[in-house]
């Protein structure tokens, strides 16, 4: 096999004005700033629907939906899952069924839906967590037995 001659890519380089390396670079940074906005974007989103459907639901500490760690707590709580089911999240293949199972008991039970819907929350949360958390009307017919005085 030939040997590559790498001295041609290494002249362009060298040949390239400041001008133009600038403007390569503010290109390229360009567009992941723009890739970064997006993710900051569907990170809010998805914190707030989460925030907003743990206030509905009753829970204490809806805060933690909007710190990353702690709004996977907030999933197992909302689910009524003991929290050793994280150390789950840690195994391969076995984290889908953790994580579908706090979707299914935490989101899509507590909130009337079935099975489906705890499909379209696993693979398509970005669309189903919102439409989800913002079309919710918690039950107020009923309220919660008034603690009894002994």
């Amino acid at each position: 096999m030939p040997p590559v001659d790498t001295t041609s890519m290494d002249m362009d380089a060298m040949n390239m004005t400041a001008e133009q390396m600038a403007a390569y670079s503010s290109a390229s940074s360009g567009m992941s700033g723009g890739v970064l906005v997006v993710q900051i974007a569907f990170y809010i989103l998805l914190a707030y629907s989460l925030f907003t459907l743990a206030k509905k639901l009753g829970e204490q500490y809806a805060w933690m939906a909007w710190v990353p760690v702690l709004n996977i707590v907030l999933m197992f709580r909302m689910a009524k899952m003991s929290l050793w089911w994280i150390i789950g999240i840690f195994v391969p293949l076995f984290n889908i069924y953790v994580y579908a199972k706090a979707l299914h008991n935490g989101i899509s039970k507590r909130t009337g839906h079935g099975g489906w819907w705890t499909v379209g929350l696993l693979f398509l949360g970005f669309i189903f967590l919102p439409i989800t958390a913002f079309q919710y009307k918690p039950d107020m017919t009923t309220t919660p037995a008034a603690p009894s005085a002994q």
